[in-house]
């Protein structure tokens, strides 16, 4: 087995990935003779090398399409001691934004005539940013899915190089979590703004807790098998299937608690806005999203481990979990996305 080196750039930063090929997959001395282990070697690398450009360019493209949106972060100090004082209180048990409409819909019952005009025109300018961010943030989702299956399916060779690729699709739905939640935590902060002094005693106190729904986010529990087998069916080895993935749903629980901690003290961080300052929730986000993305990038890993040990030939159902994948982009985000949604469907 040879190696070659291949270097790729992705945003900003050099990477080298060593590729190893069987340089002899054939037997045949005739075989041998039209193809020699170099010629084998080179094409191969030549190939991958093609694709690894192309899809560094696409990483390139993607990231030049969020600068001209770009939000930036206001420079005040964080608040140390804010944010201790923060997590001491009792969990709020929901989001803030969750009262924004839940307040709207009860808006005779909890303010004056004036300010519910004040949260339909708060509502009404936020909104179509809102769910710009979420859908495009759900498209780079089905992106990543997309070149997670190809990921898991591929050999060696080529794994090693959608590996890094897997990072930078990661690495840009982290960043546009970071801005969809930098503008949710804009949108809040602009409701928090119609309430006055009583009314926000009373959000941040509970008793304002029926008119909002309760829901604390995601649990971010195991899911890895239920995930492989819905998207490739039964395994051929269900033996070696379970005790694989038996054994990274333990290993997993240390990520996912820190994911959980991460994802909570971002939600009660922003909650309390008459405490938090842009500063800290943008810190607190990036926290969440580094656990996040190290919990998930491991899944990636491990769901490739369980799959190469478990099915015989998982290659094409992969090639078809990966377009599946993609095609969630089209049937719910592309309305919602349309200009990123383009810019990563272009074959």
């Amino acid at each position: 087995m040879e190696g070659i080196l291949i270097r790729r750039k992705f945003g900003g930063k050099s990477v080298v990935a060593e590729i190893r090929l069987f340089a002899q997959d054939s037997h045949d001395p005739g075989d041998m003779k039209k193809h020699s282990p170099v010629s084998i070697l080179s094409g191969a690398a030549l190939l991958l090398a093609t694709q690894a450009s192309l899809a560094d360019s696409l990483i390139e493209k993607v990231t030049a399409f969020l600068q001209p949106r770009l939000q930036t972060v206001d420079p005040a100090p964080v608040g140390t001691s804010a944010w201790e004082e923060i997590l001491a209180r009792p969990d709020p048990g929901t989001f803030f934004l969750r009262y924004a409409f839940g307040i709207q819909r009860n808006a005779s019952k909890v303010l004056k005539p004036k300010q519910v005009d004040e949260l339909e025109q708060t509502i009404a300018r936020h909104s179509p940013a809102h769910s710009r961010w979420h859908d495009e943030r759900n498209t780079l989702r089905c992106k990543y899915n997309e070149v997670l299956w190809r990921y898991v399916g591929a050999g060696d060779a080529e794994a090693a190089v959608l590996r890094i690729e897997l990072t930078e699709w990661m690495r840009l739905r982290m960043t546009w979590t970071e801005q969809e939640h930098l503008a949710q935590y804009r949108f809040a902060r602009d409701v928090w703004k119609v309430l006055d002094e009583s009314q926000r005693a009373k959000l941040l106190s509970g008793e304002w807790k029926a008119y909002a729904k309760q829901d604390t986010g995601h649990t971010r529990g195991d899911a890895t098998n239920r995930i492989i087998t819905r998207a490739l069916g039964k395994p051929d080895d269900m033996e070696v299937f379970n005790r694989s993935a038996g054994l990274w749903s333990e290993a997993r629980l240390p990520l996912q608690a820190t994911v959980a901690e991460g994802e909570n003290n971002e939600r009660r961080l922003v909650f309390a806005m008459d405490l938090n300052n842009e500063a800290m929730v943008h810190e607190a986000n990036r926290i969440a999203t580094a656990a996040y993305s190290k919990l998930y990038l491991a899944d990636a890993d491990a769901i490739r481990r369980i799959v190469r040990s478990s099915y015989k030939d998982p290659k094409s159902k992969c090639d078809k979990a990966a377009a599946e994948a993609w095609r969630e982009a089209s049937e719910r985000f592309e309305v919602g996305a349309p200009d990123l949604f383009r810019l990563l469907n272009k074959r």
